[in-house]
Order: structure tokens, then C-alpha cells, then sequence
């Protein structure tokens, strides 16, 4: 096969630069087009029809259907399903416990602390509370628990007898994250974020305020918070705590979701459904970044090379 050298000017020597310009732009379009094709089949179908899931690793992942069963899900993936147990049925909330079992919030609003093995449903398991809405525990022992009513409650074991002793951390809460039995952050359903401190008993107990108009939030650590606003502006903001807002950086906009993988990696799931892997420094929107997936309804990192995401469609995939 001959080679036909482009010219420049009237009857000059060869000159090949054109040429090889061109051919290096065709060469940088094959490999582009080669590592987005791959990029977009590097990634195992682990179900369908999810409504919501959490992954314990990226061989085993706790998948809630549609349909309200929750299942115990094993690789290898790839196979809908694949190997699993199920776990409980008509499920709405759930969060697993290393090596002994699982919380699982019925649709009735019951909570339970569930114990393997799974299989049979239900599982054997004791009553934690009625009446739930949220909840999170620190342990087997201890749980934090939100009630319908909007109540926060610090629950300690033995259970079985509704409700279990406790103490009552605060009222009127939206949302809340424990950083330890000790300390809580609030959010209020007037949309203020509380850092709150035991003793507990009094309503409200001692607590400094973090924001205003917050939508949602995580704590990295005491000191340091990512707070969405009900604007959907996202912010990591520093202690001291007590001035509105405090010091703070902005990560990006039109966010309605996110998770932090430390204090200079964040994933933010756009308004549109782009989901977003975005890097430090921040304060100009949108910051350094690179889009993982589109059409994304949840997701979950496992690392920044590792991510679960959940499509608008219900597919659960990992990435």
C-alpha cells in the first residue's frame, strides 16, 4: 500500500506534517472511542427491579426489591439473579450488622434486630421498636431510633419489649447522623443542622448550630461536614460551629446527592441523573471531575475505582 504525501506551496519539497497530523488526531479518536466502549462495558449486572441496596464489599450486596423482599446477594455477578438467600419480606429500610445479622424496618413501621441464617422468612429476630421511621445503630446494643412522630431516641438492648429503655435526644427531627453514643447531628424539620451532645434526657440538649435550609448532610468528622442546601448547592464546611454559615468551600451545584470518600473526593449525583467523580481544590463550580454514569436514581462507592450505581430503570450494576 503507497503513501500519498500532502504538498505545501508550489512545487516544494514533501513536506509529511500535515499528514501526521492528521493521522495522530485519527489515532487520538480511535483510543478515545476505544476507552469510552470500554469504560461503558467495564461493569456486572448484579439485579434488576431494585428499589434500594448496600453494598458490604463488592462480592456481597444486600439488594431490596420493588417488591419489598430483601435479599443477601453473592458474586459472581452477571447472572439476574444471582446466588442469594433472602432475608425478610416487605421491607423498607434496612442496615447490616458485621457478622451477626441485620436491622430491618418492616412496612408496618416495626423495627428488628434479624439474626442469620437467612432463608426463611422471617428470620429469628426481636422487636426493637414500633412506630419507625429511621434508624441507625452504633451496635447490637445500642440504636438510634426516629419516630413517625418526629421524636430521636437513644435505645439500648435488652429488647423485646416495646419500647426498650431509652432516652429521648431531640424532637421535630428530619433526618440525623451519630458520630459516637455521645455525639449527634440533628436536622430539624425547619431545616436547621444541630450538633448535639449528651447528656441526653433534655429536649433540646446541648448543641451548637451547624446551618440553615439544609436538605441533606455527612459528616466527615466533627470538625468537618458536607451540607446540601434546600438550594442544592453543596458545601464542605469546617468548625467552629455556632456562626451561620461557618467557614466553608463550595464543591459544586444542582446536587441531589452525594457521598464523600474523604475531605478531597466527593461523588455528586446531578439534578439531571449524571453521577459525578469530583476532586479538590474546591470553590469553583463544577471542580475537577469525571462522569461515571447517566440515568443514575442511587449509587455507592466502594472505592474511587469501585462504585455500585442503581439506574432510573431499577438495574443495580458495579461498576
Amino acid at each position: 500500500m503507497s503513501t500519498t504525501l500532502m504538498y505545501e506551496g508550489d512545487g516544494g519539497e514533501p513536506n509529511p506534517k500535515p499528514l501526521a497530523g492528521m493521522v495522530h488526531k485519527l489515532i487520538a479518536i480511535m483510543f478515545c472511542f476505544a476507552f469510552f466502549t470500554s469504560a461503558a462495558q467495564a461493569r456486572t449486572h448484579i439485579d434488576g427491579n431494585v428499589r434500594a441496596f448496600h453494598a458490604l464489599g463488592d462480592q456481597l450486596v444486600l439488594v431490596l426489591g420493588t417488591d419489598g423482599n430483601l435479599w443477601l446477594e453473592h458474586a459472581p455477578f452477571g447472572n439476574v439473579p444471582p446466588g442469594r438467600e433472602q432475608i425478610d419480606g416487605n421491607v423498607r429500610a434496612f442496615q447490616w450488622l458485621d457478622g451477626r445479622g441485620a436491622l430491618v424496618l418492616g412496612t408496618d413501621g416495626n423495627l428488628w434486630l434479624e439474626y442469620a441464617p437467612f432463608g426463611n422468612v422471617p428470620p429469628a429476630r426481636q422487636q426493637i421498636d414500633g412506630n419507625v421511621r429511621a434508624f441507625h445503630a452504633l451496635n447490637e446494643g445500642t440504636v438510634l431510633v426516629l419516630g413517625t412522630d418526629g421524636n430521636l431516641w437513644l435505645e439500648y438492648a435488652p429488647f423485646g419489649n416495646v419500647p426498650p429503655a431509652r432516652q429521648q435526644i431531640d424532637g421535630n427531627v428530619r433526618a440525623f447522623q451519630a458520630l459516637n453514643e455521645g455525639t449527634v447531628l440533628v436536622l430539624g424539620t425547619d431545616g436547621n443542622l444541630w450538633l448535639e451532645y449528651a447528656p441526653f434526657g433534655n429536649v433540646p440538649p446541648a448543641r451548637r448550630q451547624v446551618d440553615g435550609n439544609v436538605r441533606a448532610f455527612h459528616a466527615l468528622t466533627g470538625q468537618t461536614a458536607l451540607v446540601l442546601g434546600t438550594d442544592s448547592n453543596l458545601w464542605l464546611e469546617y468548625a467552629p460551629f455556632g456562626n451561620v454559615p461557618p467557614a466553608r468551600q463550595q464543591i459544586d451545584g444542582n446536587v441531589q446527592a452525594f457521598q464523600a470518600l474523604n475531605e478531597g473526593t466527593v461523588l455528586a449525583l446531578g439534578s439531571n441523573g449524571n453521577l459525578w467523580l469530583e476532586y479538590a481544590p474546591f470553590g469553583n463550580v463544577p471542580p475537577a471531575r469525571q462522569q461515571i454514569d447517566g440515568n443514575v436514581r442511587a449509587f455507592q462507592a466502594l472505592s474511587e475505582g469501585t462504585v455500585l450505581v442503581l439506574g432510573t430503570d431499577g438495574n443495580l450494576w458495579l461498576e
